[in-house]
């Protein structure tokens, strides 16, 4: 999710030429009184100062009305004790956070609104959820279904023949059916992320450890036209282009409701390509194309890397792609406003050894989750980091989970989702919400 931004008002200079006594005069101009006369009309360009000056105001508001959320949070919790977090997302159309859960062969999506007096409160699992797997399922994402409010989506990899099956579920007219299965071709699949675009879409990213790693999708989501069950399937498949991920790699895959960007998290050649999928106006065709620019600019900073967090954020530029590029021990971040041409992040992240795992941001807030260093406090401290100004300024955060099932496993890194409403976090064992997005039921 993303805040709306603030359209910035009567930034030209002057009217434009023309017959009109107020053309070629300035634009914006401060009122000479506080007041207005009683029947004589009040000059446009007061008006527009007046309405310019609440834009910049209104601005202002918006880059701090989360600040609670990025430094304030709930103390963590299990909704339930053995189950293992796989996925996160938020429905903005139900006011609910979904968490896709597992443990042994069963599996379900768990909806809540949040935490209340400090005890959880306001969970349940969404109709027909529970749902039987072949084999236990390992990297995991769900999603909400865009076509159709209360319905959802989930995909995962299980641990047959060490990740050998990618599977899509979704839950229609509560009752939940598998719309995919398929083993892989030689590989393994070892990460996997959904995303949604426009009002019809569901996008699958699949990390694999032979050459198709890819994407597949879906344009009618509630008709269930997923390609016919085959790895890698001959239709609505966009290969990534890399002879094999390696194992434990995942992907990135975000979206901004008119576009979706992909990028592989890996170190294999190729990795750094942007893909960005757009629809046409009538939502039946979705078109990928590819953007070697951000290797480019990565490459001119140092060799190697890999793209470990993506978002949706703005800056002081405007509404743009933020992209954590990890080399060694140092995170760069870098920009795009349409996900093709990209640049180092002004500003950016001056300290070392911050390892980022995964990134989620709301309007000009952007948080980071970091790389376990250990599976019992203090080794998790620092944990997390944050943004207010879209990546270009950077704060430790005082976010952390005492336990967690192991330390750098994609199956158990701590996981961040966002909203309007803030974030939430959890790694394989514990959850925590943002202060705002922890409020009682009755709030939201």
């Amino acid at each position: 999710m993303w805040l709306k931004p603030i359209i910035p008002w009567a930034t030209e200079v002057t009217y434009p030429a023309g017959p009109n006594p107020w053309n070629g005069q300035p634009l914006s101009v401060a009122p000479g009184t506080d007041y207005f006369e009683p029947k004589k009309p009040a000059p446009a360009q007061y008006f527009n100062y007046l309405l310019a000056s609440n834009a910049v105001q209104a601005a202002l508001l918006q880059e701090y009305a989360l600040a609670g959320a990025l430094t304030n949070w709930t103390e963590e919790f299990k909704i339930f004790s053995t189950y293992t977090t796989m996925g996160l997302a938020w429905d903005p159309y139900l006011n609910f956070w979904l968490m896709f859960q597992s443990i042994g062969p069963t599996a379900g999506v768990i909806a809540t609104k949040g935490l209340d007096a400090g005890t959880v409160a306001g969970y349940t699992v969404v109709t027909g959820a529970n749902f039987s797997t072949a084999a236990n399922p390992v990297y995991g994402a769900c999603c909400i279904d865009p076509s159709t409010p209360g319905q959802y989506v989930c995909a995962y990899t299980d641990d047959t023949a060490t990740h050998n099956f990618i599977n899509i579920w979704q839950v229609l007219s509560g009752t939940w059916t598998q719309e995919y299965t398929s083993g892989a071709s030689g590989g393994y699949f070892y990460g996997v992320e959904l995303a949604t675009i426009g009002t019809t879409t569901v996008v699958m990213a699949v990390a694999s450890t032979d050459a198709h790693s890819g994407i597949i999708w879906t344009t009618s989501i509630s008709g269930g036209s997923w390609p016919a069950p085959a790895w890698p399937p001959a239709i609505q498949f966009q290969p990534f282009g890399i002879a094999a991920m390696n194992a434990g790699d995942t992907v990135n895959v975000k979206s901004n409701g008119a576009q979706v960007v992909v990028i592989a998290n890996t170190t294999a050649s190729g990795g750094l390509t942007v893909w960005s999928g757009s629809l046409n106006l009538a939502e039946t065709t979705l078109t990928w194309s590819s953007s070697s620019s951000l290797a480019s600019a990565a490459i001119a900073l140092f060799a190697g890397g890999k793209c470990v967090g993506l978002c949706w954020t703005q800056d002081a530029v405007g509404l743009c792609w933020l992209a954590a590029v990890q080399h060694g021990v140092t995170t760069t971040f870098f920009r795009s406003a349409d996900g093709i041409t990209w640049t180092e992040q002004e500003g950016g992240l001056a300290a070392t050894n911050q390892k980022v795992v995964d990134m989620a941001a709301a309007g000009s807030h952007v948080f980071c989750t970091l790389i376990d260093s250990g599976s019992t406090v203090p080794a998790l401290l620092p944990g997390a980091m944050f943004s207010v100004d879209g990546g270009i300024t950077w704060y430790p955060s005082q976010l952390s989970f005492t336990t967690n099932t192991a330390t750098v496993s994609n199956a158990n890194r701590p996981r961040v989702a966002s909203s309007s409403l803030g974030f939430v976090v959890a790694n394989a064992i514990w959850q925590r919400f943002s202060e705002p997005a922890g409020l009682p039921p009755a709030e939201l």
